[in-house]
């Protein structure tokens, strides 16, 4: 059973309601739009992947041909997907001596342990 309800209410008041109610559907509008912005964002052309990683195009080209970096490929495009770029540059790391002696002597220990 639904439950009518009757209010009183003017024509300017009514007026204000709806321009509320479209603000309200504009501001969701405007931020689903900047959301897709964010997400085309996430890929890269050939030529914006090797301004983010400070080298030539013509790196980046080797680089596929050579599948040293992860792409995508659609049709003749090649695209870069912004977060395998990071992880790439980080998979790169290299450790410091500190941290190659810690892990040395770590295993060393685990190895042969020291009784006390």
């Amino acid at each position: 059973m639904q439950k009518t309800v009757i209010i009183q209410a003017s024509l300017d008041d009514i007026k204000q309601a709806f321009r509320e109610e479209a603000m309200q559907l504009l501001r969701q509008l405007l931020q689903a739009q900047e959301n897709s912005t964010q997400q085309d964002k996430e890929f890269f052309t050939i030529k914006e992947a090797a301004k983010f990683l400070r080298v030539a195009v013509s790196t980046i080209y080797s680089y596929t041909h050579k599948r040293l970096i992860p792409f995508f490929k659609r049709g003749k495009k090649v695209y870069f997907k912004k977060t395998d770029l990071f992880d790439w540059i980080n998979s790169g790391e290299k450790k410091s001596k500190e941290e190659i002696c810690r892990e040395g002597e770590d295993r060393l220990s685990k190895r042969y342990p020291q009784n006390e």
